[in-house]
């Protein structure tokens, strides 16, 4: 079970089942209780724990789930309308897929397990830095493990970008 109920997500963004072309509100209901469970497994994910109990899942996780499964029902909304919006005379898009957003996982940061916070070593030694004619050395620093796997792609992309510069020999 997810940590916001279909009734809730009904009360909050107003929707009715013939907005998402279902046949009745009990397939609403349906539909509205997949999203929740969907939409609890990316905060869980997100802040690294489970809450077995609903009645022990803060509000403020809650409210994040909340908006997560509001954002799924807009889109789905909206794309049974057009797959493409404009934004003026001239400019279009393709609707945005994205139902996380930057702001509820920033809501949710107080939230995240401090396990997945603690800093863990990424290397160690000095790092020369980039455009200088004579090495200068700096300290590498301790990154989180989120952050190492948020960077790691843009690093392989610079690596064969500017291969020269990873070939410094240690100290």
């Amino acid at each position: 079970m997810g940590y916001v109920t279909a009734q809730e997500v009904i009360d909050y963004t107003g929707v009715d089942y013939t907005a998402l072309d279902l046949a009745d509100n009990a397939a609403l209901l349906e539909r509205l209780g997949q999203w929740s469970n969907m939409a609890t497994e990316m905060v869980n994910n997100h802040i690294g724990t489970t809450f077995e109990d609903v009645e022990d899942v803060p509000l403020g996780v809650a409210n994040g789930t909340l908006r997560i499964v509001a954002n799924m029902v807009a889109q789905a909304k909206l794309r049974r309308q057009t797959s493409i919006i404009s934004i003026d005379e001239y400019q279009q898009r393709l609707v945005p897929d994205t139902v996380f957003t930057r702001s509820i996982k920033e809501d949710l940061e107080p939230y995240v397990v401090a396990a997945q916070k603690s800093p863990v070593p990424f290397a160690s030694g000095n790092v020369t830095i980039f455009g200088s004619n004579t090495p200068m050395k700096a300290p590498l620093l301790e990154l989180s493990v989120e952050a190492v796997n948020y960077y790691r792609p843009l690093t392989e992309r610079m690596r064969t970008m500017v291969p020269n510069v990873w070939d410094v020999p240690n100290d």
